[in-house]
């Protein structure tokens, strides 16, 4: 049954917003709520990794093609410049325009090995992101099934001892009826 003195007390000392965090120990206890802010927390910092090493290996990809692209223009030019020469001289720059075209394929062929070094680094560095966000995310798992553990085994320890109070009462009861 409500009172003048209730009712009023709402209106002049309302309570403020809660957290997520005060709302978690009001439905949880303080335990469980510490977990589910610390997964909160962790989530977080898993979702600006993973955002920091998609730009990072997007910035990467970009270097090596314009490496690539680099390469690609300065062996067109060796062999620009290798035809040249092989219409101005004529038949004997055959050698000279086979060991230009060799370097060509020698520089090109250093600029791939080079792309492909560094595009094996770009899959390293996401597969270890990887890894890593799926150890926390297994971290994180671990310290909520460990709160619910821990919640389980009080919640055993209340049922216990609600039991022993109920007993108690009942053979309090049963002595006064014994009294009387």
């Amino acid at each position: 049954m409500s009172t003048i003195g209730s009712l009023a007390s709402g209106y002049i000392n309302p309570q403020t917003g809660l957290g997520a965090y005060e709302r978690n120990v009001k439905a949880f206890g303080p335990v469980v709520a510490t977990a589910i802010g610390a997964a909160d927390a962790t989530s977080g910092a898993c979702q600006s990794t993973c955002s920091f090493s998609s730009d990072a290996l997007s910035a990467l990809d970009d270097w090596v093609d314009m490496g690539v692209d680099t390469v690609a223009s300065v062996g067109d030019t060796l062999a620009g410049a290798a035809q040249a020469v092989q219409s101005g001289v004529g038949d004997s720059v055959d050698g000279f325009q086979g060991a230009l075209d060799s370097i060509v394929d020698t520089v090109t062929g250093a600029a791939k090995g080079v792309a492909d070094t560094v595009g094996d680094a770009v899959e390293s560095v996401e597969d270890f992101v990887s890894d890593a966000a799926d150890t926390v995310s297994d971290a994180t798992d671990a310290v909520v099934d460990g709160a619910g553990d821990l919640f389980d085994g009080i919640v055993d320890t209340l049922d216990t001892v609600a039991g022993y109070a109920a007993m108690g009462a009942l053979s309090i009861g049963q002595a006064l009826n014994e009294a009387v």
